[in-house]
């Protein structure tokens, strides 16, 4: 829904953005980004196929490109009600271990609330990783 979205404003507004919806475990940037933006996704994906995916995306970007990320840590309510799980949350400072050999221009680690909410009705708290670095 949401790259729908992005596609419907950048159809309306003549943007020079590309976005679409890729089988991650098999997808290989097709073309150098000068923008990678990743927001509330990675926990979406095995762990096994994160590590990969940011070095991809990392080599498929411009000198000077930027990427911003937003993504669930450990530290917080997701995680918790199911910390078997094989997809990946961030532990406390990785995503921006990451990233060591680019300028970190901004990282945060950033508890707030979320749509969902416990059995009590309350939201959820979780804690966000916000990495904006430049290659």
């Amino acid at each position: 829904e949401g790259i729908t979205k992005l596609q419907a404003t950048v159809l309306r507004e003549n943007l020079s953005i590309t976005a679409s919806v890729e089988d991650i475990e098999t997808w290989v940037p097709p073309k150098d980004f000068d923008v990678v933006v990743i927001s509330h996704v990675l926990h979406q994906i095995p762990r096994k196929f994160v590590k990969n995916t940011l070095h991809a995306l990392r080599e498929h970007t411009k000198l000077g490109g930027i990427h911003a990320i937003a993504a669930w840590t450990e530290e917080g309510a997701f995680f918790r009600e199911n910390p078997n799980t094989d997809t990946w949350y961030a532990k406390p400072g990785e995503l921006k271990d990451f990233y060591n050999h680019w300028q970190i221009i901004s990282y945060e680690e950033k508890e707030g609330t979320s749509y969902k909410k416990g059995p009590d009705g309350k939201p959820f708290i979780n804690t966000t990783a916000f990495l904006l670095a430049r290659k």
